[in-house]
């Protein structure tokens, strides 16, 4: 299984928390082992990179840190409320969001090197609280949403999800030892699957209108930091140099350089510049660009083919799928009564400027 994969699956009206525990139990992570970042890379462990600590000593400095509220996460037996949040009428107890912001934060001061005895590490630790929050938030916002849509879980979907993530780690002797590790149950387990199949079932309804197929361009591209190299590119290629070989040698986009700048089959929305997109679409198949300029740098575009209604692979409608949650969030939460109970995180009760920080 992919890591990322793992990731897009379970962060579906799931806390952080709980999305990092399903990372650990698909990518074979325990808690003293580095967890892969969102590049696919390996964070290494504070622990283990500079042996200046053991996990309970790491459990006694965010026990031990300086805080501005009972209620900032760092002890999950702290606070003196029963709620942390009410939504819609709905309330988030107190105690699974200490536990979950306590063992989130636990975690990153082990393995992403936060020291929380710092003013900077303090701060972290409020920004990992807050998307705690955030996402249990949205998670009860999800929730609600599949009553409305009549939306269930039934035990056979479960048990049939369970045997298939049982078989991804290596059977059940593997998960056993997976859920030692990740410090959990299988019960809770089974509850964050159900919540994951709840939010997967949702979020196949709110995206149910998007579009299956597109206009697409399979393109390919050199691109330069520097508008004289693309200049010199272009003098190449109008001396009949082929376009692979020059970008090979003189594109700066390292991730297509090597496949003769091969951007694929690419359609509107999947390029990180809408002036990049703008030159794409305007070419017809066999037609090149001259050095066009963009935000991201410099480049020159040649289309290959065209195709106006190709069908999007399921990689392909991810983004479209993650940009129409986002807005439904978004929307959601505008429409929503929310309450929070502490307040360095009472923000979150409406959608202001840094509530998704």
């Amino acid at each position: 299984m992919n890591p990322n994969d793992s990731l897009r699956r379970a962060v579906v009206a799931l806390p952080v928390t709980m999305t990092a525990l399903f990372l650990m139990l698909a990518t074979g992570a325990c808690k003293n082992s580095p967890p892969v970042d969102d590049d696919g890379s390996a964070a290494q462990s504070t622990v283990e990179r500079d042996g200046s600590g053991s996990a309970d000593q790491v459990d006694d400095a965010l026990s031990d840190a300086p805080t501005e509220a009972p209620a900032s996460g760092l002890d999950p037996s702290a606070g003196n409320v029963d709620v942390v949040a009410v939504v819609n009428g709905d309330p988030i107890p107190m105690a699974d969001f200490q536990q979950q912001a306590f063992d989130t934060q636990r975690y990153h001061v082990d393995q992403g090197g936060i020291d929380p005895n710092t003013e900077d590490g303090q701060q972290q630790l409020l920004v990992l609280r807050r998307g705690v929050l955030r996402d249990m938030i949205d998670q009860q916002l999800m929730e609600q949403a599949a009553v409305e849509m009549n939306i269930t879980v039934s035990d056979d979907e479960l048990e049939a999800d369970m045997k298939g993530l049982i078989a991804e780690v290596g059977g059940q002797a593997a998960f056993a030892r997976k859920l030692a590790e990740a410090q959990t149950s299988k019960d809770t387990w089974m509850e964050v699957e159900r919540a994951s199949l709840i939010g997967r079932k949702v979020l196949d309804a709110i995206t149910a209108d998007l579009p299956k197929t597109a206009e697409f361009v399979h393109a390919r591209q050199i691109y330069c930091r520097q508008q004289a190299d693309c200049e010199s590119a272009l003098g190449r290629l109008d001396q009949g140099e082929d376009f692979a070989a020059v970008a090979k040698e003189m594109s700066e986009d390292i991730s297509t350089k090597e496949q003769g700048g091969d951007l694929d089959w690419i359609t509107r929305g999947s390029l990180l510049s809408t002036e990049l997109e703008a030159v794409v679409f305007t070419l017809q198949s066999g037609q090149r660009s001259g050095v066009a300029a963009s935000d991201l740098g410099f480049h020159i575009v040649e289309v290959l083919e065209r195709d106006p209604a190709r069908a999007m692979s399921d990689e392909q409608l991810m983004p479209l799928r993650e940009k129409k949650l986002t807005e439904w969030l978004t929307e959601r939460r505008s429409a929503s009564d929310i309450e929070i109970m502490v307040d360095d995180l009472k923000d979150l009760a409406a959608n202001k400027p840094g509530s998704n920080d």
